[in-house]
This record gives structure tokens, C-alpha cells and sequence, in this order.
């Protein structure tokens, strides 16, 4: 990466898969061009370098300490958006995994891997079923400390790309097939935790629901249970192939809420994040309403809710950087431990 002296500063990872870049606030346009370089400095050809590689990028205000949601980057070069100050570009190859590991085919669909080290690997290796797995954009920087954590205490985060499921039979099947996969080819563990991030709670909630003894724990980040209230039920009946009418008739079966007393019956324990101030996934019908179906099957001490008074649904980093999320996924991911 060229920059002017003074105007910003750039840090790549070991295989250029990440780079983060940081431009201090500036009257002028801040605009960064990619120009490979080898170990000698010298210029790469064309052919050789990341120059033309396709990007996403997360804008961080530093200041504000909020973030833009990801965007593609088009072309060679990137530009601060205006009416920022002090900003970090966090770009991110969309053909490598953000973290050491994999990318991954299951069945027609793509997914990925993260892997620990190798002196951390075990059999049956510990591991994550995450969602909403939607390359490039998620797992996404925002929750690169999370899952760092989780590799360091040795234990997998994988995904499949199903776009936008809600939680639909395809997307169990496709779940399915991931773990599948990671169970009888790769070595891993008959039962990961689930990790949801929002719509992605409607994933794995209903995969729960389906394959509760396949599951050791549940967490999510202001999770989605209730489709009717994200998507709602024009766009889930699409993902469903059902009508609006059809899916309506049928929530008792197919809307992840009205399942999890299968989870509670079951016995899993779950950790919930969620603001109080949430418009877009509201706390009461979601993870509140997750719990009181726990506590109507006496089972509610399994459930942890974790209340942030002042925050909506957002990128606030408090809930990607939450101890008490990392400390259960890695609680009830190893059993050796």
C-alpha cells in the first residue's frame, strides 16, 4: 500500500489477507491505491500481487468508535468516506478465510473453516457451527476477537453459505451436511455449540430444534427467534417456498421460536447478548421470549441472558468482545476441559 508520509498508516497480516489502514482526519480526499510490493520493495508485476484481488471493506470511525456495514471494494483504490474523522479501513480478501483456515465446498455450497493451531488440535477437535454464514461479509472484523479467543483455546468456527435462509429446510439440510462432513471426514466433535448472530439465530435455532442431541450449547448475538419479526413473513416465505399465507398457517412448525421448548426439553444450555434499546430484533419477542419457554419447562437457570441497557442493534464492539459469550462457547465446546 503507497501512502503520503503522515497521512496514514498500514499493517497487512502474514498472507495479505487482511489489511487494516488508518487515516487521520483530513480536509483533503484520503484515498489509498494497492501497489504490491515483494520482499525487496520492489514493485510486483500485475499478475503477482493483491493489486485487482477482491475486497470487502469495514469502515471504524475511531473517534465514535462506530462502524459502517461492510462494502465491496471496486477497483484498486479506496476513499475515506466523507464527514468522518480519524478512520481504520479493515479490508478483507473475499477468496481467503479472515482467520487461519479454510475455505470450504460442501455439497454445491461454499463455507469456511477457521482452524487452531496445529499444536492445539485434538480429536475429536472442539468446534462452532456459526451463522449466518454469508461470504464475504459474515463472520465479519467486527467479531475477529471473538473467534480469535476461541482459537486460541483450541476450538474450530465453521460455516455454510446457504444466502438467506431464515432457518428454512434448505438450510438445515445444508447445516447438516456441514457437519456431516466435519464429523465423519474431518475428526470433529459430535456435538459443537451453535452461534448466532442475529437472523442467524433463526439458523441455528431451528437446526437445534431438529438435532438437539447433536448440540452441546447455544449462544447468540442479539439473535432472531421469531421470523415474523425479521424478515417478516413475506421475505421468509420466499426462503420457505411457501406462500406468506402458507408460512403463516404453519409458524407452529417452521418459526424457530415456537420450537425452542425442544431445546429446553432438551436440556441445552444457551447465552444470550441483546440490547434493551433493539428496533430491528426486539428483546421481548426474541430472547426474552426464548427464555420464558425455558422457564415454562422449569428449565430456565440454563438460560444466560446477558441485558445491555443503552444499545440497539448495532456494532457496539461490547458485543463481540463478551466474556461471559466466550467463556460459555468454550465451556461447553471442550469437554476435556
Amino acid at each position: 500500500v503507497d501512502c503520503q508520509p503522515n497521512e496514514c498508516y498500514a499493517a497487512a497480516s502474514e498472507n495479505d489477507s487482511t489489511v487494516v489502514l488508518y487515516f487521520p482526519s483530513s480536509p483533503n480526499e484520503r484515498t489509498v491505491r494497492f501497489q504490491p510490493r515483494d520482499v525487496s520493495g520492489s514493485r510486483k508485476g500485475p499478475d503477482q500481487g493483491t493489486a485487482g484481488t477482491s475486497w470487502s471493506v469495514v469502515w471504524i470511525d475511531t473517534d465514535q468508535g462506530q462502524s459502517l456495514p461492510p462494502q465491496s471494494v471496486d477497483g484498486d483504490s479506496i476513499t475515506a468516506p466523507p464527514g468522518l474523522g480519524n478512520v481504520t479501513a479493515v479490508l478483507s480478501r473475499r477468496d481467503q478465510p479472515m482467520l487461519p483456515g479454510e475455505l470450504i465446498q460442501i455439497g454445491s455450497r461454499n463455507g469456511f473453516l477457521f482452524l487452531p493451531e496445529q499444536s492445539q488440535r485434538r480429536q475429536p477437535q472442539p468446534w462452532v457451527m456459526y451463522a449466518p454464514t454469508l461470504l464475504p461479509n459474515y463472520p465479519d472484523e467486527h467479531e475477529r476477537w471473538m473467534h480469535q479467543q476461541l482459537l486460541s483455546a483450541g476450538i474450530a468456527v465453521a460455516g455454510v453459505d446457504v444466502g438467506e435462509a431464515y432457518g428454512s429446510p434448505e438450510c438445515v439440510v445444508a447445516m447438516t451436511q456441514l457437519y456431516d462432513y466435519l464429523t465423519q471426514q474431518r475428526g470433529f466433535d459430535d456435538r459443537p455449540v451453535l452461534l448466532g448472530r442475529s437472523r442467524g439465530g433463526l439458523w441455528v435455532c431451528q437446526w437445534a430444534a431438529q438435532h438437539p442431541n447433536r448440540v452441546s450449547g447455544m449462544a447468540g448475538i442479539y439473535p432472531v427467534f421469531d421470523l415474523t419479526n425479521y424478515p417478516g413473513l413475506e421475505p421468509a416465505a420466499k426462503a420457505y417456498r411457501m406462500t406468506a399465507g402458507e408460512l403463516s398457517e404453519n409458524l407452529g412448525i417452521h418459526n424457530p421460536i415456537a420450537l425452542v421448548h425442544k431445546l429446553a426439553e432438551a436440556g441445552i444450555p444457551v447465552y444470550l447478548i441483546h440490547g434493551a434499546l433493539d428496533q430491528v430484533v426486539p428483546l421481548e419477542s426474541n430472547s426474552v421470549a426464548f427464555h420464558k419457554q425455558y422457564q415454562v419447562k422449569n428449565r430456565g437457570d440454563l438460560v444466560q441472558l446477558q441485558l445491555i441497557p443503552d444499545q440497539g442493534h448495532n456494532y457496539w464492539p461490547g458485543f463481540f468482545r463478551s466474556h461471559g459469550l466466550v467463556d460459555f462457547i468454550i465451556k461447553h465446546s471442550d469437554k476435556v476441559r
